[in-house]
Parts: C-alpha cells; structure tokens; sequence
C-alpha cells in the first residue's frame, strides 16, 4: 500500500526509527509517549496481519466507500496476532519500549475503515 500521500506530522523530534535505532526509540518512548520502530516485521508477517483483518471484518468484500467496521476481539481470536508472541524482533522491540516481558494489550480490535469514512467513536482521526 501507498502511504506516500499521507502528511506526517512535522514534530520537533524525531519519531520514526529503524530496528537497530532502539535505544532512540526508547528515549522517544519515554520523552513524548510513543515511537514508531520500522522494519521489525516481515513481509510476510504484515501480509498475513492484514489478510486477518480483512478477513475478520469483510470476508465478503462488501465494505462500501465511506464505511468503517471493526471486530472487537480480534486478538483474542486471530493466529497471526498470536504468532508475534513468537516473534523475536517484535518481542525485544516490547521488551525494549515498556521495559518488561510481559505483554498487556491495551485494546483488542481491529478496525477497517474505507476512504471517507467517519471516524469512530473513541477516534479524532
């Protein structure tokens, strides 16, 4: 997918970092609340997460232009979410960010959304 178009914020600090830039990832972590860490998965893996998701949501494909959905218990449910358990790169990037081995997850949905679709309840985007 494209995300080319897409504007990203133009913050005072950098946010976005590779695999081996953990430790910047970290201070960023811990400064502002948030890092985004690229390259962690594989291709793959990314392919089977969205094909999951697509696959949870709109098996059918008939999500419409300006329609959104969402599964609620996505994670309790879909494997390849489980597989990252498995994952080496994903766990030493949480293990790395939130300090334990230990994983809670926040928020168990997936959500799908179309091109203009309204955002959701809990979401400002």
């Amino acid at each position: 997918m494209d995300y080319s178009r897409i504007e990203k914020p133009d913050l005072p600090y950098a946010y976005e970092f590779t695999f081996d830039a953990i430790d910047a990832a970290k201070a960023c972590m811990d400064a502002h609340g948030f890092a985004i860490v690229k390259g962690v998965l594989q291709d793959e893996q990314v392919a089977a997460l969205k094909a999951a998701v697509i696959h949870a949501i709109d098996p059918d494909g008939k999500l419409g232009p300006g329609e959104s959905r969402t599964h609620t218990s996505f994670v309790e449910e879909v494997a390849p979410m489980w597989d990252l358990l498995d994952c080496e790169s994903f766990m030493h990037i949480h293990r790395t960010l939130v300090g334990s081995d230990r994983l809670t997850i926040h928020r168990s949905a997936a959500i799908l959304r179309k091109p203009g679709s309204a955002p959701v309840a809990w979401h400002s985007d």
